[in-house]
């Protein structure tokens, strides 16, 4: 059986090692929490992530039209997921924000569909197929263009699922309804008002220069934990009924704790951008740190990849981050060994 085993690294907001992160790559997050010693992180961010768009009974073959391709893929500006689909037994895709088209295919839609891929080693009857969006073969009249319409046609598979965009700016978002209006879609808002209070909660202390614990500070395995329960006792009160019974730090002390929860589908840049403005905002109000814990989607196809065109960040369902303000960063993954 796979151990699951914490991977950490810091560095500084402003690095190029901290930019590289995100800039290759769409790390998927389709929820946030937030945790700070300070209930003025909330400040204004309902207001800084685009909202997403959901369209609903959308075929794949929508995603492959010069029209789309043109207007959205090559420019970097949207991501998008199907929703509502179990990864292991149906049908799931999505498009990076580097132009690739992904599918987690079952064996039967696979070899219907005609096209090169790979079977998944996790499981028994899937198979990943990748598409560069961006490569100059997907051109009108091209072999392979016209290969591909024909894989995808409505006629030969049945890809059609509701799918979920993020945009990382707003201008996209009134082109994408204007692209997809004859398709039913919502807008879905970002918000971060679902915020909760905790007064007097023992807390670990922190050193942004201290990554393994001394006697005055605790170390990032010990406060991954600590976050890590303070988090599913709020979220999963059936499992972890009281907050009271999250892990002890030491050493801590007794802090107001807020945290904030919020469900939305982030384009990578937008999660840069969000860290980078974190950063500054708890530097401008003197707040000692900001936990950050992006949940992955667990129905993503990027999941199953190890390929170059994914940095060591893409295949990873979780990420945890503690900023500082100094611009000083952790970051946590816990995967599988």
């Amino acid at each position: 059986m796979p151990r699951d085993s914490l991977h950490l690294s810091a560095g500084s907001i402003t690095s190029e090692t901290f930019s590289n992160c995100f800039s290759k790559n769409q790390v998927f997050s389709d929820q946030i929490d937030l945790v700070s010693p300070s209930d003025q992180v909330k400040f204004s961010f309902k207001d800084f992530f685009c909202p997403n768009l959901k369209i609903y009974n959308l075929h794949v073959f929508d995603l492959i039209t010069l029209d789309f391709i043109n207007t959205f893929v090559h420019n970097d500006s949207i991501s998008c997921i199907t929703k509502n689909q179990q990864p292991c037994s149906e049908d799931i895709f999505c498009v990076l924000s580097t132009g690739y088209l992904v599918l987690s295919l079952t064996s039967a839609t696979y070899y219907k569909l005609g096209l090169d891929g790979v079977k998944i080693k996790s499981s028994q009857n899937k198979f990943l197929v990748q598409v560069n969006l961006k490569d100059r073969s997907i051109a009108a009249g091209s072999k392979f263009y016209n290969r591909l319409k024909w894989c995808f046609d409505s006629s030969r598979c049945n890809l059609q699922c509701d799918v979920v965009f993020s945009v990382y700016e707003k201008q996209y978002l009134s082109k994408l309804v204007e692209h997809f209006s004859q398709f039913k879609s919502q807008i879905v808002e970002a918000n971060f008002d679902n915020v909760r209070s905790f007064s007097k909660l023992e807390t670990p202390i922190l050193s942004c220069n201290e990554t393994s614990g001394n006697s005055t500070s605790v170390s990032f395995s010990s406060f991954y934990e600590w976050i890590g329960a303070l988090c599913c006792g709020i979220v999963l009160p059936s499992i972890v009924t009281t907050v009271s019974s999250c892990i002890t730090p030491s050493p801590c002390c007794q802090l107001n704790i807020s945290h904030t929860s919020l469900g939305v589908l982030l384009h990578n840049d937008s999660i840069k951008s969000f860290l980078t403005f974190l950063s500054s905002a708890i530097s401008d109000r003197n707040i000692a740190w900001a936990a950050v814990v992006f949940h992955g989607c667990t129905n993503s196809p990027i999941l199953s990849l190890n390929h170059p065109h994914l940095d060591e960040f893409g295949c990873f369902p979780s990420l945890t981050f503690v900023i500082f303000p100094n611009h000083t960063y952790w970051i946590g993954r816990c995967v599988s060994d």
